[in-house]
């Protein structure tokens, strides 16, 4: 597990499916999805979408540059998709949360 962990922290701005994971460790897709759900209580999807928005936020804070480029730099396929993710992790769009005060 936390190999794959580290694996997915390192190559978060790359396309990583369960089908990719499970190929890097030699590993079926099923028992991808397995260990996500009993370790995370979640799926990959909604995992790696927490890590992609954990590091948007922090280029959000950190950095001048535009939200289109880092939802591309975070490794979202869409800058709609982006959005949604975000919101949903934050409770705020990508531009709000800019705006906003640091916590």
């Amino acid at each position: 597990m936390e190999k794959i962990i580290n694996y997915i922290t390192a190559n978060y701005s790359e396309p990583i499916t369960r089908e990719s994971l499970a190929k890097e460790f030699n590993l079926s897709k099923v028992y991808i999805s397995k260990i996500f759900s009993d370790n995370f209580k979640m799926n990959l999807r909604t995992y790696l979408g927490q890590v992609r928005t954990r590091k948007a936020a922090e280029l959000l804070r950190t950095t001048n540059f535009t939200v289109t480029a880092i939802s591309s730099l975070t490794g979202f396929e869409s800058e709609h998709t982006f959005n949604r993710v975000f919101k949903q992790n934050f409770g705020k769009t990508p531009g709000a949360y800019r705006k906003s005060p640091s916590d």
